[in-house]
This record gives structure tokens, sequence and C-alpha cells, in this order.
């Protein structure tokens, strides 16, 4: 166990990816240990919590994909009436093209 006149060495530095709650937890527990300013423990702590999606975050991203998914079926249900269309007209000249070789 470390003393004051020994500090535990820390963690090694985070990358860019979002901090995980026992993370979080290790690098607060050795900053009490060594008896880190609340200034640099506010610092970490807004580092941290900057990688946190907020309620509004998760509510406007939820939003957004319902508007694309409504958009996204419109745009199917055009096609699929396209195609109908489509497969009728082909039916259509392709029974005229039969009627008009057999003569009838």
């Amino acid at each position: 166990m470390a003393t004051a006149e020994q500090p535990t060495t820390a963690p090694p530095p985070r990358d860019e990816r979002p901090i995980t709650r026992t993370e979080l937890r290790e690098e607060l527990a050795h900053a009490l240990r060594n008896h880190v300013t609340r200034t640099e423990l506010r610092q970490e702590l807004s580092y941290a919590l900057q990688h946190y999606s907020t309620k509004a975050d998760v509510a406007e991203t939820k939003a957004d994909l319902i508007q694309r998914m409504g958009e996204t079926e419109a745009r199917l249900i055009r096609w699929m009436v396209a195609m109908m269309f489509g497969g009728m007209a082909a039916a259509a000249a392709i029974a005229s093209f039969v009627a008009l070789v057999l003569g009838n």
C-alpha cells in the first residue's frame, strides 16, 4: 500500500476511447491515494464525461432515425408501385406479342 511519501504509479494513459466505469473508479481511487487537487480531479472528470451521451443526445438520435426510416419506407413504397406497373406493362407487352405471333 502506498504512503504519502511514496505515491503509487499512475495508470497508463488512455487513448481517445470512452472510459468505462471500472477505469473511472480506478483513476479516482488513484487520485485520492495521491492527494490530487480538486481542480485536477474536475479536469479529469470533465474529460471522461464528455464521451457520454445525455438523454437529449439519445432523443435527438432516435428522432433522426425515425425520420430516416420514414423516408426509406416512402422510397421503398414508390419503388414497389413502379415495379408493379412495370411488371404489368411487361406482361401486357408479352401477351400482345404472343397474340400477334399466334395470329389470334
